[in-house]
């Protein structure tokens, strides 16, 4: 049974390494204490060692959320769905964004009120708030104070662009962020994962947010994100709608995807 399961897991996506450490885990130290079976066991084990984080206590001021990323994953239509979704639940949404000096690179990077902005505004029920310096992000969180989520869209970093990155991090600091997601395609490669974690650590990254699942076969990889780095997943992302198509991570959904019942 041990054998089968490994194999089913590495077909999952899940690392020989991680695999082979969690049955390992399970038959040593949870069988004996309980019994059952070890699949099911195992599942709830995959379950358990899945960390994830959202929401927050209120406490009369702005949330201030912001996200982090390489170019093409998936962080502004991310913004949107979340402007969307907490703007239903009844929360009134601000959106930063964060365009660097004289480049178009960004995909917001286009005049005030092109339809990207239009999207976002949209979606957060709120006029979009460009930045580019730190002294305009603190004009930015003056003007949506009265706003219960504040949300930053930051521009694509590549691991050269080092003055680029500075002034993100820069901006970043003066909005002094609640929560730093760094947005995550599922199927990037576990060295680019540890490489990627490692550039935007200095932005204070606290939680991953993990885009395009509904490209992936297998979810697999996402145990593997919750063992290799000490951060929480908080969202999936699952398509291209907005709004839609973003779901809180729960680990005993993620279980039932790699270990189905």
């Amino acid at each position: 049974e041990g054998e089968d399961l490994l194999l089913e897991l590495e077909r999952s996506g899940v690392s020989a390494d991680v695999a082979a450490e969690l049955v390992r885990a399970v038959s040593l130290h949870v069988l004996p204490f309980g019994g059952g079976r070890l699949r099911e066991r195992t599942r709830a084990r995959i379950a358990g060692e899945i960390r994830v984080e959202q929401g927050w206590a209120p406490d009369g001021s702005a949330r201030r959320i912001a996200l982090v990323g390489a170019s093409g994953v998936g962080k502004t239509s991310t913004a949107a769905k979340l402007a969307a979704a907490w703007t239903e639940a009844g929360l009134r949404v601000g959106l930063v964004v964060v365009d660097p000096p004289d480049d178009e690179r960004h995909p917001l990077a286009t005049r005030l009120g092109s339809d990207a902005d239009r999207l976002l505004a949209y979606a957060g029920g709120s006029d979009v708030v460009r930045v580019q310096r730190p002294e305009e992000a603190s004009r930015a969180q003056a003007r949506l104070a009265a706003r219960d989520v504040v949300i930053v869209d930051t521009p694509g970093l590549s691991p050269a662009d080092e003055e680029r990155t500075r002034g993100v991090q820069a901006v970043l600091a003066t909005v002094a962020a609640h929560e730093t997601h760094l947005v995550l395609p599922l199927g990037l490669a576990p060295r680019e994962t540890a490489a990627t974690l490692t550039r935007f650590g200095r932005l204070g990254v606290d939680r991953l947010l993990v885009t395009k699942t509904d490209e992936a076969r297998f979810a697999g990889p996402l145990l593997d994100l919750a063992v290799r780095f000490d951060l929480p997943l908080s969202y999936l992302g699952e398509g291209p709608r907005v709004p839609g198509d973003l779901r809180a991570a729960d680990g005993g959904s993620i279980a039932a995807r790699i270990l189905p019942i």
